[in-house]
This record gives C-alpha cells, structure tokens and sequence, in this order.
C-alpha cells in the first residue's frame, strides 16, 4: 500500500483537507468576531482559497508525473 501514492501526495492531502477545514470554519465562525476583524477573516479564507488551489495544481502534476501501474484485469493463467 505504500507503493500507491507517494509521501508528497499524501503530504498534499492531508494539507489541502486542513486548509478546506480552515476556510470553512472561518466563514462559519466570522460572525463570533467584532466588525473590525472581518476583514482579516476574509483574508483568512481568501488565502486558504488561494493555498488550496495551489496545492491542487502541484498535486495534480505530482501524479500526471508519477503514473501508478495499472493492475491487470485478466491475468493469464
């Protein structure tokens, strides 16, 4: 199993679910913060956007780099 996807990818993963975790919460929670602090949660969450975007480009040409081999359907017997 550990042949299947690299520690990068895997890195990539768990990092783009934090940053998905993070910009939810901000949204969600930028009603508990004083008016003056909203901007910066915006902030917050457009950067995590940003981030996210990023690291899905990155992980994108990861794999298109780093092809799996295919496992075979039928195997002669």
């Amino acid at each position: 199993m550990n042949d299947k996807y690299s520690r990068l990818q895997i890195a990539i993963h768990w990092l783009v679910f934090l940053l998905v975790v993070v910009a939810y919460a901000a949204m969600e929670l930028r009603g508990l913060f004083p008016r003056s602090d909203r901007p910066m949660i915006n902030m917050v969450h457009v950067s995590c956007g940003i981030s996210i975007l990023v690291l899905m480009v990155a992980r994108l040409l990861i794999r298109l780099k780093r092809r799996r081999r295919r496992l075979c359907r039928n195997p002669s017997r």
